[in-house]
């Protein structure tokens, strides 16, 4: 019990990180780009797709794992997650969309990094946010 415990704690902390990783992009990469004039509105909805919805998905699942702990009390085992997980799965249907396009994305950033040193220069820079840990937009774009 001790270890399906830790497990269920690992979840959560990983989805809060996933989250505020999701949450990161927007912020640091996103909007940036979108305020830049380096892209167009269009290749920046090719890039980025549905991220808004990926992020209200995840954090739908969240709420409901850390209410879930709450009900169980700050000593007490979490009894039971399995029916959260399967609830929030059809709400999940956003990755399908956003993995469909991924590579377009990925590709027209690797388009753009080749191809105009201004845009290669101001996403190498946004990188450098300390938030990002060192990893490139690319990096973060793979993690759905």
């Amino acid at each position: 019990e001790r270890k399906r415990q830790g497990y269920i704690h690992e979840l959560i902390v990983t989805e809060e990180n996933y989250v505020n990783d999701l949450q990161l992009v927007t912020e640091i990469f996103q909007k940036p780009l979108m305020e830049s004039e380096l892209l167009t509105e269009k290749e920046v909805a090719m890039i980025f797709v549905n991220w808004k919805e990926l992020i209200m998905c995840n954090i739908k699942l969240l709420k409901a794992l850390r209410v879930r702990k709450k009900m169980s009390g700050e000593k007490m085992p979490v009894k039971m997650i399995g029916d959260i997980l399967t609830a929030q799965l059809p709400h999940m249907q956003p990755y399908i969309r956003f993995c469909s396009c991924q590579l377009n994305g990925a590709a027209l950033i690797q388009q753009k990094t080749d191809e105009v040193p201004e845009f290669k220069e101001f996403v190498k820079r946004l990188a450098m946010d300390p938030r990002c840990k060192g990893m490139p937009l690319s990096s973060f774009l793979l993690k759905p």
